[in-house]
């Protein structure tokens, strides 16, 4: 039984707390003056009633609230996923940038070597083409005044068994003196070869650049031999200024054979030069080139590493 001028209140249990009982409110069911139990039962079972409507009232918005946190658990999810797959796309970028950048490293390497190899053999070059010029000049001592009115009246009379073989020689020379593969020593000669003055200014000053290459390599291919060591093959024109059949004919032009071969050993040698200083230049673009492409693409790869955080923050939503 509850005591007069109070009652219960349907609440969670830790709200539960007595109330003043007001009268008025209840006028109906109960007597100010005596309360019957069978009044007291109505408003009770009134007031459970009451309870049980708001209970039904929250409920129903507690099953909206689920309802809708579940969606948006859901709808986080999804959007968790579409992260996470963004997350692997980028990676997936990340990973063939750095595969790129790779390349471009090895290609950077690779050319740098080149030029290397390419500036060594360069110095290399340049000694001997030094060496051959001096070589050159050595050469010249034999080709004194005797020895220049005897090749020129051998020539000039044309009835020595090595005439045809020192015409070739002299307008070798003077194809490199003149610096034209249509130059003769009778059409051209004459001045190179007036007096040991002239001759050697003219093969002193001779450097045989921007010669034809094929000419060339004709020239160089005559004057020398080749072959292995199972035996060696003279050159068109070493093999006829060596021919016993002419024998001691063929001597007063050695002096100028051997400045013919120097010169043409000098003109090779300085195509390689120049093959080479292009090389060098060309690896040296190339390098240049290779290292503006490897920072572009190391920014690349830098600006792709976000893909880490997303990362991040996709595992941290899954926890």
């Amino acid at each position: 039984m509850l005591g007069k001028g109070s009652t219960f209140v349907f609440k969670e249990p830790d709200q539960l707390q007595c109330t003043p009982f007001d009268p008025s409110k209840y006028e109906e069911y109960l007597n100010v003056d005596e309360t019957s139990d069978d009044m007291l039962r109505q408003y009770i079972m009134k007031e459970a009633d009451n309870f049980r409507e708001a209970m039904l009232v929250d409920l129903g918005e507690l099953r909206r609230e689920y309802q809708a946190l579940g969606t948006q658990v859901s709808d986080a999810r999804q959007k968790n996923e579409e992260l996470a797959q963004t997350a692997r796309n980028i990676q997936a970028k990340y990973d063939e940038a750095n595969r790129q950048l790779r390349t471009l490293e090895t290609r950077f390497d690779q050319e740098k070597e080149a030029k290397t190899v390419a500036s060594e053999q360069l110095s290399d070059i340049k000694k001997m083409i030094k060496g051959m010029t001096e070589a050159k000049a050595k050469f010249l001592k034999a080709c004194n005044k005797d020895s220049l009115n005897k090749v020129k009246k051998i020539i000039s009379a044309g009835q020595s068994r090595a005439v045809g073989t020192g015409r070739d020689i002299l307008d070798g020379i003077t194809k490199f003196v003149m610096k034209n593969t249509g130059a003769t020593f009778a059409n051209d000669g004459q001045q190179i070869f007036a007096t040991p003055e002239t001759f050697s200014k003219a093969i002193k000053d001779c450097m045989p650049t921007d010669m034809d290459r094929s000419w060339l390599q004709t020239l160089a291919q005559s004057v020398n031999q080749s072959g292995n060591a199972d035996g060696l093959t003279k050159g068109p024109l070493l093999k006829a200024v060596s021919d016993d059949s002419i024998g001691a004919d063929a001597v007063p032009f050695f002096p100028y054979f051997k400045i013919l071969f120097k010169l043409a050993q000098l003109g090779m040698t300085i195509t390689k030069r120049t093959s080479l200083e292009r090389t060098v230049e060309k690896t040296t673009k190339a390098m240049e080139e290779s290292q503006i492409d490897m920072e572009k693409q190391k920014a690349i790869v830098g600006n792709l590493e976000f893909y880490k955080r997303i990362e991040a923050e996709v595992n941290r939503a899954n926890e």
